[in-house]
């Protein structure tokens, strides 16, 4: 039924309606109007009752299908290198990936109450803020209980892996594979990594000490005026925790190694240095070099000439070698040249004496013990990225200042470098040159090979002397994002086709199709995708419809 067909079906309802409340008395209309809301319920209920049956038999035909199914997985997302045989059901749950959240017995209300409080705490108090953590609650203890989302086998499965305390459960460095390695083995590669120069182990927890420190600092600035109450409480961390290592495993080196991540949220420094990294972004963004993203990159190549040399030169080890007190002075030459005015009332002195309190800090805790790292910036701080790229951007200008060889183009995404050079350069002489200038900063060089060469996530193929790109993939790539039926918001899953898509159009200059056909198979094989979901994304997205959003006046926009 069309539009106007249902105005006109509605406008001959009203009409009948108002014949029989001026034919039949006010008794016998209401008794009427009565045993018809009474029959439309009743059919509502057989309708519902009937679907639910139906709904029922297919869930229990599908949970059959899915114990019977094979497992699915492959070797690119369960690698076991232990001595332990992995039954299927093991195998199984791993291969749904470790970001796999399965649903729970009972919501977890009090770790929503406790969650939900801190942000009802910065609301006006008042009746407000009681009666939303009132309804907040009502909510909470009404919510139905979810419906399991992995089959009994594999909760015990988890039971088992869990328990098993001769085996490590990580996720590797590339490729978001499940990696079980022998427990022993596991700490050997951390500590490896943990006992070089690096590092040193210290005995003593210096957030204490550090959080009397800052929190001194930022009140002097408070008293100063250089930055007002909001601020400050913005800027200070309290009751912080020391930052915690983890570490995946780089199974595609050989031999295989470790790799710490340090997490710094809620540390003493961390809720600063994001507000330093947003005030200082434009000192990032100088350089000639710069690449924002894939998409500007692939921009910025396409007029290169296909007859050139293609090189990548990357940074060993970027963060932890980069010269902080270098850095430092860069900074404050830049701040005090007053060619890039910043939105704040801090002097430059200031910005300085904060900066060197959140580069300094880089200690970290790895289970039970204390380490510190000696030099570098630290690994997990919102502001390394900033910092090496500003020290970056000066290092390179010096360097092919000096540099007997002149790149046809020299474009770096933090520590990986594109450079395209004519035939008659000599790459390794660029490479020697540059490995003089510092003797922490060092490259490596990658040329190409078959007219192609990877740079970021973009695959760049010469042909008739055109360079084109397309979507690049390491091959320890699984194809492994977020499993469709993993207890996370259906809007993330959503989001992540139209990012995938998005960097297809955006890249692909050739093999779009393939990329395409590509993600709707890793979507709906690897990942579990239905296949009508991952169609109609990819279509919106590549398709996009223009739509103006309609405005309700008497009904404001309401912000919690």
């Amino acid at each position: 039924m069309d539009n106007n067909s249902w105005i006109y079906f509605v406008r001959d309802i009203s009409q009948l309606q108002e014949k029989l409340r001026s034919t039949l008395s006010d008794h016998h209309y209401k008794s009427l109007r009565q045993a018809q809301t009474n029959s439309n319920q009743r059919l509502n209920q057989k309708i519902k009752g009937s679907q639910k049956r139906k709904f029922e038999l297919l869930s229990k035909h599908t949970n059959r299908e899915s114990t019977q199914r094979p497992t699915g997985h492959n070797s690119k997302t369960v690698i076991n290198l232990s001595s332990r045989t992995l039954a299927p059901n093991e195998a199984t749950l791993l291969a749904k990936g470790l970001n796999y959240i399965p649903t729970q017995n009972k919501i977890p209300r009090d770790d929503f109450v406790s969650a939900i409080e801190k942000g009802l705490q910065q609301l006006t108090p008042g009746g407000n803020v009681d009666y939303i953590r009132h309804q907040i609650s009502d909510i909470l203890i009404k919510a139905p209980k979810q419906k399991p989302n992995i089959t009994q086998e594999e909760r015990t499965a988890i039971k088992n892996l869990c328990s098993d305390n001769t085996i490590t459960i990580a996720p590797a460095d590339k490729g978001r594979a499940a990696v079980i390695l022998e427990k022993n083995k596991f700490n050997q590669l951390v500590n490896d990594m943990l006992n070089n120069t690096t590092y040193r182990q210290i005995t003593k927890d210096p957030t204490p000490k550090l959080e009397r420190e800052f929190r001194a600092k930022l009140k002097a600035l408070q008293n100063s005026n250089e930055i007002d109450i909001q601020l400050y409480r913005k800027l200070n961390t309290t009751h912080p925790r020391a930052p915690y290592a983890r570490a995946t495993i780089k199974v595609h080196k050989n031999p295989i190694k470790a790799r710490l991540l340090i997490c710094s949220r809620g540390t003493v420094h961390y809720y600063t240095a994001q507000y330093l990294t947003k005030l200082l972004t434009p000192l990032g963004k100088t350089s000639k070099s710069y690449v924002k993203d894939s998409a500007e990159f692939c921009n910025k190549i396409k007029d290169i000439l296909g007859t050139a040399q293609l090189i990548s030169y990357d940074v060993i080890d970027l963060f932890t070698n980069i010269p902080r007190e270098e850095s430092l002075d860069i900074i404050r030459q830049k701040l005090n040249s007053g060619q890039h005015p910043l939105n704040t009332a801090m002097k430059p002195d200031s910005i300085i004496s904060l900066l060197d309190s959140c580069m300094h800090s880089t200690y970290f805790t790895w289970g039970d013990d204390i380490y510190k790292q000696l030099h570098g910036l630290p690994m997990g701080s919102p502001l390394s990225p900033l910092i090496s790229e500003i020290h970056m951007t000066e290092f390179e200008n010096k360097a092919l200042a000096a540099s007997p060889i002149k790149p046809m183009c020299w474009f770096r995404k933090v520590d990986d470098t594109f450079v395209a050079l004519t035939k008659t350069d000599n790459p390794q002489s660029l490479l020697d040159h540059l490995n003089t200038q510092n003797n922490r900063i060092q490259f490596t060089m990658e040329q190409e090979c078959n007219k192609t060469i990877p740079f970021l996530d973009v695959l760049i193929s010469k042909r008739n002397d055109k360079l084109l790109t397309s979507v690049y993939r390491k091959p320890t790539h699984s194809d492994q994002y977020m499993n469709y039926h993993s207890n996370q918001p259906n809007r993330i899953k959503r989001g992540i086709i139209s990012t995938l898509t998005k960097r297809a159009l955006q890249i692909s200059s050739i093999n779009l199709s393939e990329e395409i056909n590509h993600l709707k198979t890793a979507f709906t094989t690897q990942n579990q995708y239905p296949p009508q979901l991952v169609e109609r994304k990819i279509s919106k997205t590549l398709n996009p419809v223009n739509k103006t959003r309609a405005t309700r006046p008497d009904h404001p926009n309401i912000y919690i």
